[in-house]
């Protein structure tokens, strides 16, 4: 179990590493440096694109509607890159970096120019990190950041996510309905309506609704995957990787940095991490 009071936190990102490779999991989510303390994360240009993206967006609902763009995001965008360039971000070269900046350019621009809930007011939660304990007699934590929560006409809540990734969200994807739990709790409102936004696909295109079932359905079904996760950490299932072609698993790369056998090349602040580059 995690270093943290026990504390087990559980979020989209950690299921999602959990269920393709147990040991990806623990090596992403619970493993710490022992020369800092910090979790370990191996930048590649894809995450950084994301990271880079949802920065310039963070604050943007705490902001009136009427002054959101008054700095274009471009520009905000443009501010921030260097905190991501060169083998910080992942980038082997400076036209891969120039790519990817590129096209997190291009989203910024869409968004700017899409579906007009941009410009509407937004339901802004107690913490930019909202939690919820999944069960009363463990330490067992549901977390989750959520980009969007538009407020509707009636006053009930929209949220949506920010697709950075051209690949498409699964049916079975747990990240609405983790939101869902989330900003209930929360805001004490009906969460009536929930969306990705894939940022790169043109004229409002990629603004996606999508359906839920009850949320005490996906309560449940946290429950039970969240137990999975404790068994396995106690149990000492996430010690070592049962892919039959390891380096093709994402816990390759990690064993890699317990081994120094990549580079170090910062630190981040907002999420706490050590970065290393392969």
């Amino acid at each position: 179990m995690e270093n943290n009071n026990e504390i087990l936190w559980i979020s989209h990102s950690g299921l999602l590493d959990f269920k393709n490779c147990p040991r990806a999991y623990y090596l992403k989510h619970i493993y710490r440096n022992p020369a800092t303390g910090n979790k370990i994360r191996v930048v590649n240009p894809f995450l950084t694109l994301g990271t880079a993206v949802h920065y310039v967006l963070e604050n943007l609902a705490q902001l009136a509607p009427e002054s959101r763009f008054y700095t274009p995001l471009t520009d905000k965008l443009e501010q921030v890159w260097p905190m991501f360039r060169g083998k910080k971000g992942g980038f082997d070269s400076w036209q891969k970096e120039r790519y990817f900046k590129k096209r997190g350019l291009e989203m910024l621009r869409q968004l700017e120019q899409g579906p007009g809930l941009m410009l509407n007011h937004a339901h802004i939660l107690p913490s930019a990190l909202p939690k919820l304990r999944l069960f009363s007699n463990q330490e067992i934590i549901l977390v989750g950041s959520i980009d969007w929560i538009e407020k509707l006409p009636n006053g009930e809540a929209h949220i949506v996510d920010f697709k950075t990734s051209q690949t498409q969200e699964p049916q079975d994807s747990l990240q609405l309905p983790i939101y869902l739990l989330l900003a209930q709790y929360h805001l004490k409102i009906p969460v009536t309506k929930t969306s990705y936004w894939y940022l790169e696909q043109k004229n409002g295109a990629g603004l996606q609704e999508v359906s839920l079932r009850p949320a005490s359905h996906y309560i449940n079904v946290l429950r039970k995957k969240s137990l999975q996760i404790k068994q396995a950490l106690e149990n000492g299932l996430t010690e070592s990787c049962g892919a039959q072609k390891k380096s093709a698993c994402d816990c390759y790369k990690y064993e890699q940095v317990l081994n120094s056998q990549a580079q170090y090349v910062g630190f981040d602040s907002v999420m706490s991490r050590d970065l290393f580059y392969l």
